[in-house]
């Protein structure tokens, strides 16, 4: 990556800039080198589907205080961009039942694993839409680790749910009126 130098000041002593805007200095130089890489990348995101409704909130490529490594990020990494592993998504590219594995409903899509699956239970902050909920907004950073944290958590017990029914398939009632949520039985944490 190159970045073009701007003079902004002399070499004479009367040139010299105040101590108080050394930290502007590095901004400004900062921005102008970081234009470039930020422009690339907003345009190579854009071409990816996936990444659509992860654009709409995250406008340069910047660190994100959500992602660990660890299961749960995974799955919010997957579902903030589209790749969670839904039925609907199987069905997508497997021609595989888009029925949800846990309630039966219709189509398990993200949305309906997130807000609407009766078999998870009520979920920690009912008026968010999915994008709040997934920390995509223009909340504050602890608001957003706050609701990103709640879908991590729904995520995981979505994901270990659908383990189980997916090693038993005919240990679980599946109908639309399946109202009673589920509980993890795994003990191993």
């Amino acid at each position: 990556m190159s970045c073009t130098v701007i003079p902004l000041f002399g070499r004479g002593a009367a040139d010299t800039p105040p101590a108080d805007s050394t930290g502007l200095i590095f901004r400004m130089l900062r921005d102008v080198c970081l234009r470039p890489s930020t422009e690339r990348w907003l345009t190579s995101a854009a071409k990816k589907r996936s990444l659509q409704s992860h654009l709409k909130y995250k406008l340069a490529p910047d660190c994100e205080p959500f992602y660990w490594s660890d299961r749960e990020s995974t799955l919010l990494f997957q579902t903030r961009t589209g790749s969670l592993t839904t039925q609907q998504r199987r069905w997508e590219l497997f021609n595989a039942d888009p029925s949800c594995r846990l309630c039966g409903a219709m189509e398990e899509t993200i949305q309906h694993t997130i807000m609407d699956c009766p078999r998870l239970g009520a979920r920690e902050h009912p008026k968010l839409s999915l994008a709040e909920y997934l920390g995509l907004s223009d909340d504050s950073v602890d608001i957003q680790v706050e609701h990103t944290e709640s879908a991590k958590q729904r995520l995981k017990l979505w994901d270990r749910l659908c383990w189980q029914v997916d090693k038993h398939p005919d240990g679980v009632q599946r109908n639309n009126d399946a109202t009673e949520p589920l509980h993890d039985t795994d003990a191993t944490g």
